[in-house]
């Protein structure tokens, strides 16, 4: 079976992905200084042949980069490389199919505020079919709530909540914040 990728200056950059980022199931959780990304990525290859693609995970510009993080698909483990700052890695689609990419991550929160990046979904060029964002707790207590979220419909204060977007194509970051009882 033949692999077919692009230059490795094209990888490297990110630039002229032949994979098509197709849908996100994005879970985040909170506790009283973290929160904890776990995300479903799921990319289409709509060429005869099975492609590589490289993958930059983006994050913020002026946060922390998370302390952990995981990828992986069905067929196993995904190294994470850092390449100019950015954690980066590869993944293989067949040909005609698609491959999921399971992340997560954990970021530092002390202010009990975060943001996931989902403007990044612009550099792929196209809407994605489908992108389902979910925000809870990671060990609720009584008196914690959330107190903003820039998704709309706006998530539940008290408890978080999900929402499902068709042809997302987002032009602001998922922001958030939240308040631990003392």
């Amino acid at each position: 079976m033949v692999a077919v990728a692009l230059p490795v200056g094209a990888w490297v950059t990110g630039v002229l992905p032949h994979l098509r980022f197709a849908s996100e199931d994005i879970r985040i959780r909170v506790g009283a200084d973290f929160y904890v990304v776990e995300g479903d990525y799921t990319y289409a290859n709509p060429w005869p042949v099975p492609l590589g693609q490289g993958l930059d995970v983006p994050f913020p510009d002026g946060v922390d980069p998370p302390q952990v993080i995981e990828a992986w698909t069905d067929a196993g483990d995904l190294p994470v490389r850092w390449f100019a700052g950015r954690p980066r890695l590869a993944v293989r689609a067949p040909a005609l199919g698609d491959v999921t990419v399971h992340l997560r991550f954990r970021h530092p929160a002390p202010e009990q505020r975060g943001v996931y990046l989902v403007t990044s979904t612009r550099r792929w060029g196209r809407p994605l079919q489908k992108a389902r964002f979910s925000l809870g707790w990671s060990s609720p207590h009584a008196g914690d709530r959330f107190t903003s979220s820039t998704l709309h419909p706006v998530l539940d204060v008290e408890n978080g909540g999900t929402v499902v977007y068709r042809d997302f194509w987002p032009d602001a970051e998922w922001r958030f914040s939240w308040e631990v009882s003392p």
